[in-house]
């Protein structure tokens, strides 16, 4: 009883929180209908791939350090349409694409085929990430917003490992869906200062995770645009009967933002 009793206060007090944080008028920068933001990322790679084929079991490779792939900077756009004061709807697209030219300094079992060491091995991997949300800002402020974000990531990626004189090829296409959960803010220091962050991402438990971070700084020259520079890590683990991929990335960030 007395469980069900701090549970209903507790959410009696956020919804009389909520209502009365919806009544307080947002900084003039978040007065908008429609937002776009480009950036584009320098992020380091890490990332271990295991590709296994019937009764066989693959060998672990790191992109890096057996395929020779090496950092690749990439781009990444957001977008959100405001429905209401603390209700949006948010999308993202980020390309990810990795290539590598080496020679096998031991031998290997990527999904059933044999490569052995002197062999030269091509490498590409090539995808992107869609993102799709809703952002429930249950904190407004004139100095800001707080909020939850609701929604998923879908992970595809098509990879080619060939090593040209044998002819040995592996030809692979995965698409990962992944819902999220996090949270996400912005504080206004004046008006042409700002800091955002957000956490996102949810733990399937032994078959992996999904974890993204973000944190930005914008200088607004106007109400309608932005500069951003700041920082991104996204972190994706899966594992699949005798399938198992590592993506780690993780650098700077510096865009523009247009809100209309």
């Amino acid at each position: 009883m007395t469980n069900r009793f701090r549970a209903g206060g507790t959410a009696a007090v956020l919804l009389a929180f909520s209502a009365v944080a919806s009544a307080q008028e947002g900084p003039s920068a978040e007065r908008y209908r429609l937002r776009a933001e480009w950036r584009w990322w320098k992020p380091s790679l890490t990332s271990q791939v295991q590709k296994g084929f019937g009764d066989a079991q693959g060998t672990l490779l790191d992109l890096t350090a057996n395929f020779g792939v090496p950092d690749e900077d990439t781009w990444e756009v957001h977008g959100a349409i405001k429905f209401s004061p603390s209700f949006k709807l948010l999308g993202s697209y980020i390309p990810i694409e990795y290539r590598g030219d080496t020679t096998a300094d031991s031998n290997f079992n990527y999904g059933g085929e044999l490569y052995f060491r002197g062999d030269r091995v091509v490498t590409t991997f090539k995808g992107a990430v869609y993102g799709a949300a809703v952002q429930w800002d249950f904190v407004r402020r004139p100095s800001g917003y707080f909020g939850l974000i609701l929604g998923g990531r879908v992970l595809l990626v098509d990879s080619v490992v060939l090593a040209p004189e044998p002819g040995r090829r592996v030809v692979d296409s995965e698409t990962i869906p992944v819902p999220v959960f996090g949270l996400t803010g912005r504080a206004y220091g004046g008006r042409r200062l700002s800091l955002s962050g957000s956490f996102a991402g949810l733990s399937l438990g032994n078959r992996g995770h999904y974890w993204e971070f973000d944190v930005s700084g914008r200088l607004h020259l106007s109400d309608r645009f932005a500069g951003q520079i700041g920082w991104r890590r996204i972190a994706i683990e899966g594992e699949d009967n005798r399938d198992f991929v590592k993506f780690l990335m993780s650098g700077i960030t510096f865009g523009v933002e247009l809100s209309l």
